[in-house]
């Protein structure tokens, strides 16, 4: 038989043999390491939803402010073109080709 193939089977039969003693122990460990990197997951988690929250409400806030805004525009050019007054847009009157 081939050299690395007994050699990949006795090193697999060593690891089946000393995984059982020594992984316990490891676990035992790991576990403080394991706690203390779901709670930094947890306050990462709990910051990132503050920021977006945070977020969220200044892009309300901007869509809301640009509403009214538009509105108020949109109220003022109706008013204007009602009264007769001066047109809505610069160049309302222009033609297709751009010739008043």
């Amino acid at each position: 038989m081939n050299s690395h193939f007994l050699r990949g089977l006795a090193f697999g039969i060593g690891v089946g043999i000393v995984a059982p003693l020594v992984l316990p122990g490891l676990a035992r460990s790991a576990r403080p390491a394991l706690r203390a990197a779901m709670k930094a997951g947890i306050k990462s988690y709990a910051r990132s939803r503050e920021a977006m929250a945070e977020l969220r409400e200044t892009a309300e806030d901007a869509y809301f402010e640009a509403a009214s805004e538009l509105q108020q525009e949109m109220a003022a050019e109706s008013s204007a073109a009602q009264a007769g007054g001066p047109a809505a847009a610069p160049g309302a009157e222009q033609g297709r080709d751009g010739a008043r």
